[in-house]
């Protein structure tokens, strides 16, 4: 099913054999202070993954934000709003169909590319920095 974290609290998740917060259909982060460690993805949304606000810190992960699906409405990450601070050894944030970033604040450290999709990719300029 589709999963919405929204709230002002605290959510600390130690994943340390898979992902951090998953779903196979769609993830909505709306607000809430987040902090992830994952063996695999921090956020994974099969569907979509989409970031409207919130503190999020992801301390490790492969990828800090990924959605796979190859349905065409599908497969996309966008985020609007929010404060981010990843490490990564893979990439920030990788889909399948389309990568959004606007209206937020992404610090990232990665081991590979930033961004990773085969579609359509677009950052506003001042969104993304490397720590």
């Amino acid at each position: 099913d589709d999963l919405t974290i929204k709230g002002n609290g605290t959510l600390i998740v130690n994943a340390r054999f898979n992902n951090g917060i998953g779903t196979k259909n769609d993830l909505k982060i709306k607000e809430g202070n987040i902090v992830i460690n994952a063996a695999k993805n921090a956020f994974k949304g099969n569907g979509s993954i989409t970031v409207e606000g919130g503190d999020l810190k992801v301390e490790s992960c492969k990828r800090a934000f990924k959605s796979d699906s190859l349905e065409t409405d599908k497969g996309f990450v966008t985020i609007l709003g929010g404060t981010i601070d990843v490490t990564a050894t893979n990439n920030v944030i990788e889909a399948t169909n389309s990568i959004s970033v606007s209206g937020c604040t992404i610090k990232y450290s990665c081991g590979s590319d930033v961004t990773f999709c085969d579609g359509n990719v677009s950052i506003s300029d001042g969104c993304m920095t490397q720590k």
